[in-house]
C-alpha cells in the first residue's frame, strides 16, 4: 500500500496553481464477477500498471474522524448506461473495493491506496448508485476460528 506522495505529487499539491491532475480510479471487485469493474472521475480513459479505468462519473466523501465509530465513506456513482447496477444487483454479498489516486500525468506512480474496503447499503435510482465504503467490520469475523474438539485439543479433555 502506497504512504508516500512523489515530489511531483507534493509540488503539485502545495503550489497556488498547477496544471497537474490528481485521479481517483476505483475497483470494484467479486467471486461473482467475470473480472473487476475499474472506472476513473475522469473525462478520459487511463492505463494505469497496464490496467485500463473507464471514464466514468463518481464521487466519495471522505470519512470524519468521529470517536467510538468506524470510519465509513460515502460513494456515488452514475447510473448512466446501468453498467454498474447490473453487476452489483445479483451479487449476494459486498463486493471489495480499492481506491488509488494518481497523477494523470504519471499513472502508474500510485500516490495513495486503500485496498479491503467492502460496498454496503447500496441503493439506487434513476440517476445515482450509492453505498458505504468501510472496512470489514471485526466483529463479524468468528472466534474463535475453530472448535476445541478432542483431535485438535486432547488436553482439555483428559
Amino acid at each position: 500500500m502506497a504512504r508516500y506522495l512523489t515530489a511531483g505529487a507534493i509540488a503539485a499539491a502545495l503550489a497556488r496553481e498547477t496544471d497537474e491532475v490528481f485521479l481517483v480510479l476505483l475497483t470494484l471487485d467479486h467471486a461473482s464477477l467475470e473480472s473487476p469493474i475499474r472506472v476513473v472521475a475522469n473525462t478520459d480513459d487511463i492505463v494505469s500498471n497496464g490496467l485500463t479505468y473507464v471514464a466514468y462519473p463518481f464521487e466519495f466523501v471522505l470519512p470524519g474522524d468521529v470517536a467510538d465509530q468506524t470510519p465509513q465513506a460515502q460513494l456515488s456513482i452514475d447510473n448512466v448506461d446501468r453498467v454498474i447496477i447490473e453487476a452489483l444487483r445479483p451479487l449476494t454479498s459486498a463486493p471489495r473495493v480499492a481506491v488509488q489516486v494518481v497523477l494523470a500525468s504519471a499513472p502508474d506512480d500510485v500516490q495513495l491506496e486503500v485496498r479491503d474496503l467492502v460496498l454496503r447499503d447500496v441503493d439506487f435510482d434513476v440517476s445515482t448508485v450509492t453505498g458505504v465504503l468501510a472496512w470489514e467490520d471485526p466483529f463479524e469475523r468468528k472466534f474463535p476460528a475453530g472448535k476445541y474438539t478432542p483431535s485438535r485439543a486432547p488436553g482439555l479433555f483428559s
